[in-house]
């Protein structure tokens, strides 16, 4: 019995793409406006990552998801285009080495080194796509690529993993899933994917190379 193909399922935000820096929140903070409309910044936050799921999966639009950051905090944004802008640069910068890495994966199995899929797993805004597409041409070395905000569902929600077990015609056991959320590791696991929860490259590098050598 022929086994189904490997596949090394990463995460993008917090490996490949970098989270949101300090200073980049600052700037989001600026474009809310949140000191003339006496809004905290720890509330803001709380309800920025509460109300995100359904943009990530495309059930809302970012005007949307401003409007309900409002709702939920008493106010009116002046500009949710403001705070779109802000929010998108904040998550435009990569990591030179895991992209360094990915490329060096991809030869692997050109240069016969080893025959795993090397996929990719997202939660992200459509119009955020959209951007770093633009910039980003090294995504197109992850085949496939799943986009929560195309799928209407989310990590870390069951359904999306049985989806991608699904669509890659494999096992939850030739998979190797890593993410630097817990939850979404938790789930993975809870369904039988391999993973490992990503703390650093160094980490991550014998992760998959233990796990294409098997």
């Amino acid at each position: 019995m022929t086994l189904p193909q490997k596949t090394v399922l990463f995460d993008l935000y917090g490996l490949f793409m970098r989270n949101q820096s300090d200073a980049a929140k600052q700037e989001i903070e600026k474009a809310a406006q949140l000191e003339s409309l006496a809004v905290e910044p720890v509330k803001f936050w709380q309800s920025y990552r509460d109300l995100r799921a359904p943009l990530d999966a495309g059930r809302i639009n970012f005007a949307q998801y401003v409007s309900a950051m409002g709702e939920e905090l008493g106010v009116t944004f002046p500009s949710w285009e403001a705070i779109f802008e802000a929010d998108c640069e904040s998550w435009r910068f990569h990591d030179d080495a895991m992209v360094e890495w990915l490329y060096e994966l991809k030869d692997g199995v050109k240069n016969g080194e080893h025959s795993a899929r090397i996929a990719l797993l997202s939660n992200i805004p459509a119009a955020l796509l959209a951007k770093i597409r633009e910039e980003k041409p090294w995504l197109r070395e992850f085949e496939p690529a799943f986009f929560s905000c195309g799928l209407g569902i989310a990590k870390p929600e069951e359904k999306i993993f049985t989806y991608v077990v699904k669509v890659l015609e494999t096992t939850p056991d030739r998979i190797l899933f890593l993410d630097d959320t817990k939850a979404n590791i938790d789930t993975a696991e809870k369904l039988g994917i391999n993973s490992h929860h990503f703390l650093g490259i160094d980490g991550a590098q014998k992760a998959v190379a233990e796990f294409v050598a098997r």
